[in-house]
């Protein structure tokens, strides 16, 4: 989802792109705090309100604002099939992520959005041959001795977190057949989505709103904490480059991880804790080849008079 700026932004620039990514990311570190506020609820009805709400709040913003590409996107019948594709992978995402959160699995959707780059790694290697480096090759090696791990140990794979890199790495993969900004691609998206949405929610009483005004409240403003850290990431990938937004995005998978452990004292077992270690030191290397590949070379000085 990352956007390339078409031409290097000024410091200052750079200072508010880094700002809107920290803000964004910042958002969905905590954003298990929101959906464990409405733990009495089943996550489908939850996701149904996710995707409704959402459109609902993205429908002026990208009418009054994207109009040309959201009408070039309506006569494009080709267009309209990829989007429901990408909207049914973020769809499983978004179930996925609601239900471990509330069944007590927080520690387990870090640990799929601290997979999710070293899976695109793979994904890159598998399907479309790009080359990867000796220390992305021992990285990804240590990511999946981090997985085998817990299948050895517990005689399970945490489908929890595989399910969440697994379903956003098709929704990447099918986003390259999109050119769409992202809050133009995710308003058609929950668009669509929301047929199917609002049909499961008229089968159920009162829409399946419980628990009064804030009930209702943090329903509704299920659409807001979806769109606004998007948007804060469409400003903020605009202005900062790639490696900058990589480094970032660790934040949010760290959060969640200390909000996991401290605020709801989810357990980190010896097994759970050599599987961690693995995927972050596996992540440490992606990140340290990262920064590698785009420090400018200096040729020395001795480099140069010969």
């Amino acid at each position: 989802m990352a956007i390339h700026p078409e031409k290097p932004s000024s410091p200052r620039e750079v200072r508010r792109g880094l700002a809107y990514a920290l803000g964004a990311y910042f958002l969905w570190g905590v954003l298990p705090v929101y959906w464990k506020a409405l733990v009495d609820v089943p996550p489908m009805v939850i996701l149904c309100h996710r995707i409704v709400w959402s459109s609902a709040l993205l429908l002026p913003l990208v009418v009054l604002g994207r109009r040309e590409p959201l009408l070039r996107a309506l006569r494009s019948p080709k267009l309209l099939a990829v989007l429901s594709l990408t909207g049914a992978a973020v769809g499983c995402n978004w179930l996925i992520y609601i239900w471990s959160v509330n069944s007590g699995r927080i520690l387990e959707t870090s640990l799929g959005y601290f997979i999710l780059p070293l899976l695109n790694v793979s994904v890159g290697l598998l399907f479309f041959k790009d080359r990867v480096s000796p220390l992305k090759g021992a990285a990804l090696g240590l990511a999946a001795l981090g997985v085998l791990f817990e299948l050895v140990r517990y005689g399970s794979l945490p489908l929890a977190a595989l399910g969440l890199a697994v379903s956003f790495t098709l929704y990447g993969l099918a986003k390259k057949l999109c050119p769409l900004d992202p809050l133009t691609g995710l308003f058609l998206e929950t668009a669509i989505l929301s047929f199917p949405a609002l049909l499961y929610l008229s089968g159920i009483p009162n829409l399946g709103l419980r628990g009064g005004v804030g009930g209702v409240m943090l329903m509704v403003g299920s659409g807001l904490v979806t769109s606004l850290p998007l948007w804060l990431f469409a400003m903020g990938a605009s202005r900062i480059n790639l490696v900058t937004m990589g480094l970032v995005q660790y934040l949010s998978p760290s959060m969640s991880f200390l909000i996991g452990v401290l605020m709801y004292h989810e357990k980190v077992s010896f097994g759970r804790a050599v599987s961690f270690g693995a995927i972050v030191a596996a992540v440490a290397l992606y990140t340290l080849d990262s920064l590698r590949s785009a420090w400018p070379y200096v040729p020395r000085e001795e480099e140069v008079d010969a």
